[in-house]
């Protein structure tokens, strides 16, 4: 298995070989009649659809199991979709679960920034107050975070 990406990250891909967590799953047939399985992938950071075509739905496509999927994501419309080669149940938990939790809401992430913010003025020493005041600004370190799909809570 390759590395990690998370869903809002995936790009248009001939390849792609990664752990999901299904959150959804219904039996489809095609035009043809072929049955296909329609799923929708989740992480933290987003989801999308997937299709494994010439397979009809079973137990291992149930919705809160984890999947690994060797497939594509091709453009279809205006929204990525992803079309399975190859596919595997997994059974357990991930080595990173936290990437598949849903990351915390706005107003979670500005209790936060509130918190970090205060904790920097609330420094006793004023020197070092300075030295983590300027790298947060310089840096954008909480601006960071919130643009990040791992927000406060998830991997670092």
């Amino acid at each position: 298995m390759n590395v990690y990406t998370p869903i809002a990250h995936l790009e248009q891909t001939p390849s792609i070989d990664q752990l999901f967590l299904i959150e959804q799953s219904s039996q489809r047939y095609a035009s043809n009649k072929k049955p296909f399985v329609s799923l929708k992938l989740r992480d933290m950071s987003g989801g999308i659809k997937c299709f494994i075509f010439k397979q009809l739905l079973n137990n291992a496509l149930e919705s809160g199991k984890y999947i690994h999927i060797n497939g594509k994501i091709e453009l279809y419309g205006n929204e990525l979709q992803m079309v399975a080669r190859t596919w595997q149940p997994f059974n357990g938990i991930p080595e990173n679960v936290s990437d598949y939790v849903p990351s915390p809401n706005a107003n979670v992430i500005k209790f936060y920034e509130d918190d970090i913010l205060k904790s920097i003025d609330d420094i006793g020493d004023v020197d070092y107050r300075n030295i983590i005041g300027n790298a947060n600004s310089r840096l954008k370190i909480i601006d960071k975070m919130k643009e990040s799909p791992y927000r406060f809570d998830g991997s670092l």
